[in-house]
């Protein structure tokens, strides 16, 4: 069983409550290769993270264009730090995202004439990060002093 240094986890459910996605719509995301499967009670904060980043991008730009920008960014997003400020910027043209980290350089990222889409995702991996502390902590089971 692969668990992140902290050793927190928490059930499916759990998380798809954090991230206000049905336990189906999860599944179908899982189905389609965009989130990854976990056994019972073994999902991690990088699970609780990744469902909310794509229900996000899926809120905002749409269920094609934001699964698009998702599978573009993902292997990006995992290794971003929670305070990092991360935006997705994403062409609805060419159907191309890039994550950038400052505002100042959406000007440098997009053509002139274009329609793009910014999603900002900082907040967002915050408060399910803090979630994902409060809801640990409340389940979690005292051990017993020996």
């Amino acid at each position: 069983m692969t668990k992140r240094a902290d050793g927190k986890t928490l059930s499916e459910a759990q998380i798809c409550d954090l991230a206000g996605v049905s336990h189906q719509r999860r599944k179908t995301w899982v189905a389609r290769g965009l989130l990854r499967d976990v056994r019972r009670g073994e999902c991690q904060r990088s699970d609780a993270l990744a469902v909310a980043e794509v229900r996000l991008l899926v809120d905002v730009l749409g269920p094609t264009d934001g699964v698009a920008a998702w599978q573009q960014t993902r292997s990006y997003l995992e290794t971003c730090q929670l305070g990092d400020p991360i935006y997705i910027l994403f062409d609805l043209e060419l159907k191309q995202a890039v994550a950038i980290h400052k505002l100042s350089s959406v000007g440098e990222e997009i053509e002139h004439g274009r329609p793009v889409r910014l999603v900002h995702l900082t907040e967002r991996r915050r408060e399910i990060d803090a979630a994902f502390n409060r809801l640990c902590a409340a389940v979690e089971r005292p051990t017993s002093a020996a």
